[in-house]
């Protein structure tokens, strides 16, 4: 089995050209605007290498959401028009990796939840949102997502899912506490004070019956279709 040897941030050096999921749009994207982006300060694109070729990747981005749209998951948000979260704007792993459920863990391990707990060590963060595309609903639901109520029932091709940060804290330890050895990233944060963190106002998990992919999802790939 091929093995995730390096997680970091997308540089003018990589080449994207060889890049191919099942999805042409978020190729596309990831060879033509993800680069661009990033020099724009719009948003970061991790990559997992393996065997020295990019396997994979996620683009992130902060986000504003209404406290509202967090009411089955989270209690007790303060009452302000949007509160922070990460975004999981697109993911995406090469065809050639697909099915070993390595990339998908890899890039959570060595970016995702990285940056969440920078965003909340300075700023603030109450979760990781994405829009997950038809077929991404199973990967996301796997790694703790839930699906959040949809403002457009049955007219968007996305849905809403969200991971709060309690859970991807707890996710991230028992990845560093589990059999997986760490992935290797770029140092480009200063490491957050733990104390600091310790000293937040805790926020409520809302209780209840686990939630599903919607019935009419398809299968997901095992290292996500994208979002």
């Amino acid at each position: 089995m091929s093995r995730v040897v390096e997680v970091r941030l997308l540089s003018a050096r990589d080449v994207r050209g060889g890049f191919k999921s099942k999805d042409h749009h978020l190729d596309s994207f990831f060879k033509k605007h993800a680069l661009n982006n990033q020099i724009a300060n719009t948003s970061t694109t991790w990559i997992a290498l393996c065997e020295g070729k990019i396997a994979g990747y996620v683009t992130l981005t902060s986000v504003a959401i209404p406290p509202k749209d967090l009411s089955t998951v989270l209690t007790d948000l303060p009452p302000y028009p949007t509160v922070p979260a990460l975004l999981i704007a697109r993911m995406a792993t090469d065809r050639a990796w697909q099915g070993q459920r390595l990339v998908g863990p890899a890039l959570f391990r060595g970016a995702i939840y990285p940056v969440m707990k920078c965003l909340l060590g300075s700023v603030g963060c109450v979760g990781i949102k994405t829009d997950a595309k038809a077929g991404a609903e199973k990967f996301y639901a796997r790694n703790g997502f839930v699906t959040l109520p949809s403002p457009d029932e049955g007219a968007s091709a996305t849905t809403p899912m969200f991971l709060a940060t309690a859970v991807a804290l707890a996710q991230m330890a028992a990845a560093q506490d589990g059999d997986a050895p760490p992935v290797p990233t770029a140092s480009t944060t200063p490491p957050e004070s733990e104390a600091h963190v310790a000293t937040r106002p805790r926020l409520s998990l809302v209780t209840g019956p686990p939630q599903s992919a919607p019935p009419e999802a398809a299968a997901a790939e095992d290292d996500g279709k994208g979002s």
